[in-house]
């Protein structure tokens, strides 16, 4: 099979650079295409007798080096100021913590806001009157809480009745405490049973619109730190100046009071038997009036008689022989031991009713 040679350069155009098909010296440079190298074809200045072609002269390209901006110059640093030497630093200040605000009121100061009070108790600090603020008070509406005949500001323990467990309610009882001091002496001048003159003139006992300072019945008279009860009165049936003379008496020492009592019994009966004669000297001292003037004259609170027991009753105030309705003492001098204490005598008198 023939293949066209349409450059006539002997070279068969299937096997001829698509643009040198037409031209038999495709570079031109004088030399046909089929005597030249394959790669000096359309290069005129390859050189084929060395069989080499001849490189062109290229620029050595090598890699750009990124361009950097210039960084502008950095600032100054500002001026360095040394602090001041000082010998004393200062201590930082801490705000103290605040108290938070007060909403509730209490307006009479008693402990209890005015919301949680009484109707009618919000400006009277002891609402009950019993000598205790409403604050302390655990009925701050009943005065007497154990209902013992003692008001909770005078009862040394208002939630039961007989504090010393002597069987006697404490408002009834001469020492409810059971420390062996009558509670008249405790709770005013010793023996009076009354309160003591008052010097506290900062409150006001509700109701009698002046200061506790300028009445009796509003001041802390028992040493006990309640203030606004009045203290218990003198023992009804006895007039302030009969206690008063019988009370001073009572403070004698016993010597001096049996001595008086001998002394005027003595003149006493001296006066009756020159008057009567010896018949009357010897019924004094016979029977329940002997064993009555016994007692006045050597007994503590009286003496028992041994060969006469006699039952005693309280009538009117008065104690008197439970047979004869006889006054048996003076001033509550009545047969009983003379070693019994105080408490032991309301009992043994309890006993004989």
């Amino acid at each position: 099979v023939l293949l066209a040679d349409c450059g006539g350069d002997g070279i068969n155009d299937p096997n001829e650079i698509p643009a040198c098909i037409l031209v038999a010296d495709c570079d031109g440079d004088g030399l046909p295409d089929n005597q030249e190298l394959p790669e000096c074809i359309q290069d005129p200045r390859c050189d084929t007798d060395n069989n080499n072609p001849v490189e062109d002269e290229k620029p050595e390209v090598t890699d750009p080096e990124p361009v950097k901006p210039e960084n502008p110059p950095a600032p100054e640093p500002p001026p360095i100021e040394e602090p001041p030497e000082t010998t004393d630093p200062q201590t930082p200040v801490i705000p103290e913590p605040q108290d938070p605000p007060n909403t509730e009121t209490d307006t009479d100061g008693d402990g209890v806001p005015d919301d949680q009070e009484e109707p009618g108790c919000e400006t009277v600090a002891d609402c009950d009157g019993d000598g205790l603020p409403d604050g302390t008070d655990s009925e701050p509406n009943n005065p007497d809480v154990d209902n013992d005949g003692l008001p909770d500001g005078l009862d040394p323990d208002p939630a039961n009745p007989d504090t010393d467990g002597d069987g006697i309610p404490d408002g009834e009882d001469e020492d409810s405490d059971g420390n062996g001091i009558p509670d008249n002496q405790e709770q005013g001048v010793p023996g009076s049973g009354l309160p003591e003159e008052p010097t506290d003139t900062s409150a006001n006992t509700p109701g009698d619109g002046d200061s506790d300072g300028s009445d009796g019945d509003g001041s802390d008279s028992d040493g006990n730190g309640d203030v606004g009860v009045q203290a218990p009165q003198a023992t009804p049936g006895a007039s302030s100046s009969d206690k008063g003379f019988i009370n001073a008496i009572g403070d004698l020492p016993p010597a001096a009071i049996a001595a008086a009592a001998l002394v005027a019994a003595v003149g006493l009966a001296a006066a009756a038997a020159s008057l009567a004669g010896p018949g009357l000297l010897s019924w004094l001292f016979r029977g329940a009036l002997g064993i009555w003037l016994f007692g006045l004259l050597f007994g503590r609170k009286g003496v028992r008689c041994d060969v006469c027991d006699v039952s005693l009753v309280k009538r009117d105030g008065i104690w008197v022989d439970k047979d004869t309705h006889w006054r048996t003492g003076i001033n509550e001098h009545i047969h009983v031991p003379a070693d019994f204490s105080d408490k032991d005598r309301v009992r043994y008198l309890n006993s004989l009713k």
